[in-house]
């Protein structure tokens, strides 16, 4: 079993040598055309943020119904049956998500806007800063309602999206399966992010030949990563063999 794990690891380290040779061929061969596609797409995104943050709206009008949804189903139904109580609770659920997914969108965008007033000195900077603050606002609202419709189809439940303290509330309001849920989800997180940090720092590295990409990219995604590792290392660390170990 040892060989069989040990051989495919090597076989793994060979196919990606392999891999980065022949990219690294395709982007000496394709440098120019590389260079115009990704200076046209960096002025695309730039140009168009005013554009991109108002798609964000989107998602947020999804969400704003399925919580009205939710809100009906709930406050027409005193009691809810099994079917029904699992159906609201699921779009109590994907409510919440849409707009926690929208969240990083809207910051990316404004990134852009900063750079499209830096680079063309264009004030659109101040419209785009107008829809942050605006859909940040509606999505607290929406994360706000949501949560207070989720305590009453769940009576223990407990926090406030307003407070600071409201993640650790509400984790310690949750039963084990629940816990055991949200265990597993940030462990694949955690295995995800391990396979999404190397192939950026790849994407990156091909990059650098076309452009001028400033080392402190490299350095922003190490801290990252950096930081995404410890943050579970360390509680795990804790949890095995601190003070509050289960054993």
């Amino acid at each position: 079993m040892k060989k069989k794990v040990g051989l495919k690891f090597a076989l793994s380290m060979i196919g990606c040598a392999l891999l980065g040779a022949l990219c690294s061929i395709i982007v000496n061969f394709t440098q120019p055309s590389l260079t115009d596609i990704i200076k046209n797409l960096s002025d695309i995104l730039i140009e168009n943020s005013t554009i991109l943050m108002i798609i964000g709206v989107i998602p947020l009008i999804i969400g704003s119904v399925l919580l009205s949804k939710a809100k009906s189903t709930i406050k027409a139904n005193a009691d809810l049956d099994e079917a029904e109580f699992e159906k609201t609770h699921k779009t109590l659920s994907l409510g919440l998500a849409i707009p926690s997914v929208i969240m990083p969108w809207i910051f990316m965008c404004f990134g852009f806007s900063l750079i499209c007033t830096i680079r063309y000195q264009k004030a659109t900077v101040f419209v785009d800063l107008l829809i942050l603050l605006l859909e940040i606002t509606w999505i607290t609202i929406i994360q706000y309602q949501t949560v207070e419709q989720t305590k009453n189809i769940f009576p223990e439940k407990r926090g406030n999206v307003l407070d600071s303290k409201f993640q650790k509330e509400w984790y310690s309001s949750c039963d084990e399966a629940e816990k055991q849920i949200i265990g597993e989800a940030c462990y694949k997180s955690y295995k995800t992010m391990n396979i999404v940090y190397p192939i950026l720092y790849l994407i990156m590295i091909f990059i650098c030949n076309t452009c001028n990409l400033s080392p402190f990219i490299f350095l922003m995604v190490g801290v990252l990563w950096l930081i995404q590792t410890l943050s579970y290392l360390i509680p795990s660390y804790k949890l095995e063999h601190g003070k509050k170990s289960r054993r």
